[in-house]
């Protein structure tokens, strides 16, 4: 294991089996150190993969040299071990979809606001089902649901229909080359043209 001495001048690193290396601040920060040969990385990674090969292999060998034979002690620690994952797979689905307690009765409920962004052109259909269920929600506090779309000239009638049928829905018109560009904190609200 090295050890690293830090006081007012350069950082000195002292690492077991390697010459001593100082390396000031800044070309740690800018990652100027030179970095470590790879050699030790390959031996850890080909280790990694060998040893559990390997050693399972040697130690079969070895037992089957002096008349050992290991496969039943091994299938029943296979099946243990295949009991135990099954078990805490159920306990864990159990737990998963069991109903919560119902939430508590505030007195109050916080503001909230739901932003959909959307492409009214191509997604007209989905969101005004989205706008629907929105409609819908029983929710005790302040909703505010915004549409922040982007849209063509084609698609007029589409929102007059939904500020008509959607009183709660805030309309957001956006100039984006993307939904995912519709909501943005660069973006301010447009009120659409009549």
């Amino acid at each position: 294991m090295g050890d690293c001495d830090i006081g007012t001048g350069p950082l000195v690193l002292r690492t077991e089996g390697t010459e001593d290396e100082e390396h000031s601040a800044a070309d740690l920060e800018t990652g100027a150190a030179p970095v470590r040969s790879t050699s030790r990385l390959r031996v850890i990674t080909v280790a990694t993969f060998i040893a559990p090969l390997l050693i399972p292999f040697l130690v079969y060998f070895a037992l089957a040299r002096h008349n050992i034979d290991p496969t039943w002690p091994i299938y029943i620690a296979v099946v243990l071990v295949l009991l135990v994952v099954a078990a805490s797979t159920l306990v864990e689905a159990r737990i998963a979809v069991k109903p919560d307690a119902p939430a508590a009765h505030l007195d109050t409920y916080p503001h909230a606001t739901a932003v959909i962004a959307a492409y009214l052109p191509n997604e007209a259909d989905v969101i005004l089902d989205t706008l629907t269920a929105f409609e819908q929600l029983d929710y005790p506090g302040r909703l505010d649901v915004v549409l922040a779309y982007n849209t063509t000239p084609e698609t007029r009638l589409l929102e007059g229909t939904i500020q008509d049928r959607f009183l709660r829905v805030q309309m957001l018109r956006v100039d984006s080359g993307s939904k995912a560009e519709n909501v943005g904190p660069q973006r301010g609200p447009r009120r659409p043209r009549s």
